[in-house]
């Protein structure tokens, strides 16, 4: 037993395992939970969430085993995931997230990955298709984006697989702001040549602004 001082931080760990799924945990902490100082911490799933997700009433695909690991420390509101790495299926990931907790919320991450395997969620996509000879359907887009958030998104992944063909050098740069989703790159190497976009949407509206190289 430790003597609980609220003074001086005190170091913890814990473990705990449900629905197969592990997670381990150790940092710093000034008790009652005055301040919180940081945590490194793993999730271990070698048999995915699929379990767990059921429980709660929620199909997922199998997508294999889940292992993510890194660390969290707060400064002043916004809580830092540093160090993240994750394994989801054929799927790797190693970057940052920033979710700043103050009205409106902001959500800034910086994820690199060597392969992303799209197929398992593949057959999750509607099975419906526009009529041959159109790329677009005649129906209106309109789009409720929140309102509260500010979110920046940056994914670089080297070797992508998608509906059965394989992508390489992807990269995705996308910003949530001002009610307002711009998709500065979506980029990606197709038939030894690379195809770049740039995406403006706007929510509540059926404007869509699209450039295309």
């Amino acid at each position: 037993l430790y003597t609980i001082s609220i003074e001086q931080p005190r170091q913890f760990d814990m473990k705990a395992q449900v629905f197969g799924i592990g997670l381990m945990t150790d940092g710093s902490v000034k008790f009652p939970f005055k301040e919180f100082t940081y945590a490194d911490f793993t999730l271990d799933a070698p048999k995915g969430l699929s379990r767990a997700a059921a429980y709660f009433g929620i199909s997922l695909p199998n997508i294999g085993a889940v292992k993510i690991s890194g660390n969290l420390t707060p400064f002043g509101r916004d809580l830092h995931f540093g160090n993240l790495t994750g394994q989801v299926g054929k799927t790797d990931a190693a970057g940052f997230i920033i979710v700043g907790m103050s009205a409106p919320h902001k959500v800034t991450s910086d994820l690199r990955s060597e392969a992303l395997d799209v197929e398992p969620y593949w057959n999750m996509l509607p099975a419906s298709a526009p009529p041959p000879g159109k790329f677009f359907l005649n129906d209106p887009i309109k789009l409720e984006l929140p309102e509260t958030v500010d979110l920046q998104v940056r994914y670089a992944v080297k070797s992508m697989k998608m509906g059965g063909h394989k992508f390489s050098n992807f990269l995705l740069d996308a910003q949530l702001n001002n009610h307002m989703l711009r998709f500065r790159h979506l980029d990606l190497n197709m038939a030894d040549g690379r195809i770049t976009n740039s995406l403006i949407v706007t929510p509540k509206a059926e404007t869509l602004a699209l450039s295309l190289q």
